[in-house]
Order: structure tokens, then sequence, then C-alpha cells
């Protein structure tokens, strides 16, 4: 059960920095505009507990009243192996309709969400299988969406799903 969670969790998360990086990488859009869609995000059927403190993250500002995580690098040290410099991707300029786009962002982040949680549910069908348990699987939403980081109104579809 806490494997599936934890898979699940992490999954969020992923899913996630892919629909931030397309925001900011893609979109080009501002930090103010990203924390707005992650804020307005929550308020639909995306209302996850990690989309939440995602907005708060992204809206952090440090003692200079300026947003701190676009501070952090994005990089990392090596050890002495792969020592040629690759070239990064080169900059994508998206000339298309940007309201548009984020709401196909938003519409395959939930996709994705289902498809993430439906294979964890497949994962403990086949385990209760294997070992002979009955589980509750609508039960088990219940406790997910009640109180922990995975803590989501879906949950609440899914719950409704399984019954």
């Amino acid at each position: 059960m806490k494997m599936v969670h934890s898979r699940n969790e992490y999954g969020d998360m992923q899913l996630i920095c892919e629909a931030y990086h397309l925001m900011k990488d893609v979109l080009a859009m501002a930090q103010d505009e990203t924390v707005q869609a992650f804020e307005d995000w929550n308020k639909t059927e995306l209302d996850l507990f990690l989309i939440e403190i995602t907005a708060n993250i992204l809206k952090f500002q440090d003692a200079d009243s300026r947003h701190l995580l676009p501070k952090i690098r994005d990089s990392k040290g090596q050890k002495g192996t792969g020592n040629k410099k690759l070239k990064g991707p080169q900059k994508f300029q998206f000339d298309d309709d940007k309201k548009s786009f984020l709401e196909d962002i938003q519409k395959a982040l939930y996709a994705s969400e289902i498809i993430s949680y439906a294979q964890g549910f497949m994962l403990l069908r086949q385990a209760a299988t294997k070992f002979g348990w009955t589980l509750n699987y609508g039960g088990i939403t219940l406790m997910w969406r009640g109180s922990c980081i995975i803590r989501s109104v879906f949950l609440g579809k899914i719950k409704d799903v399984f019954d």
C-alpha cells in the first residue's frame, strides 16, 4: 500500500514538473503567470494538495522581494567523467495561442494523473490476487484523499468508480 502511495506521490510531482517546464520554457510564462495558472487549476478537477503547494513555492519571495525559485541554478557538478561539453537545447519560440496551449497542458496533466492512479490501483489488484488479499479500493482512496500529500478531489471520483 505504501509503495503504491509513494509511486503516486512521485508520479504527481513529476507530472507537475513537466507542466511547469512547458509553462516556463515553451510558453515563456512569467513567474506570476505560472503561479496564477496553478492557483486556477487548483479550483478545478486538479484540486490537489501538490498543485496547491506548487503555487505557494512558485510565489515564495526571498528577503529581496524577488521570487526565489528562478534564483536556483539548474545545474550540477561532475566528478571527471563525461568531460565533453554538450550544447543544451535551443530556445523554442512558441508562436501559437498560449491560452489554448495552457488549457491543453491542464487537460494533459489531469489525464496523466488519472492514468497514473489507474496504474497504481492495477498494481494493488495484482498484489491482492497474488497474495489472496481482500482490499477495499474505495476505502483506500478515502484514506489517501483525507490525510496525506496525495490528497485530491479526484480521489473522491475514483472512489465513486469503485463504488
